[in-house]
């Protein structure tokens, strides 16, 4: 028996193809319907609903209530961190049509992260922001300079 946490049970939830996907798709940050996630997916409502209580129970998903409907969204930074790390090392699909080239030309020109900006615009702007001297680089985190900055861009 061991002590350490079990990895299986939270690599069990992202090795299933359609989970990994709704997955995926929810590091825009936003909330979104079973039936929304089910069509990102290519699977029907009810898969989707299945596998949404999977990743609710294993607490990768958190679901708000509003009336007659669910929204789902990934449970936390932490977890949209991680899937950003699988992300990057894993490998990219084949692309077998026009529509799925744009799609992937698209998303390494500009796409929103979870909780930031990415691509090649999201790289073009932090170093425009650095040279400019509005970002300084602080170790492993980037930190608004000078500080009135921060305070203008938190008051509005």
């Amino acid at each position: 028996m061991s002590i350490n946490p079990n990895m299986v049970e939270i690599a069990s939830l992202l090795g299933e193809t359609s989970r990994a996907t709704i997955l995926a798709s929810l590091m825009d940050g936003r909330f979104h319907t079973a039936g929304e996630l089910a069509l990102m997916a290519v699977i029907t409502p009810q898969t989707a609903s299945f596998h949404l209580s999977k990743l609710v129970e294993g607490n990768l998903v958190k679901v708000e209530k509003h009336g007659r409907h669910r929204y789902y969204q990934l449970a936390n930074g932490e977890i949209a961190h991680i899937l950003e790390s699988f992300l990057a090392i894993s490998p990219s699909p084949q692309v077998r049509s026009l529509k799925q080239s744009s799609q992937v030309k698209m998303l390494q020109e500009a796409r929103t992260c979870y909780d930031h900006l990415a691509g090649k615009l999201g790289v073009q702007l932090t170093e425009s922001m650095l040279k400019a001297g509005y970002l300084k680089k602080e170790e492993r985190s980037l930190q608004f300079y000078p500080k009135e900055i921060v305070f203008f861009l938190n008051s509005a």
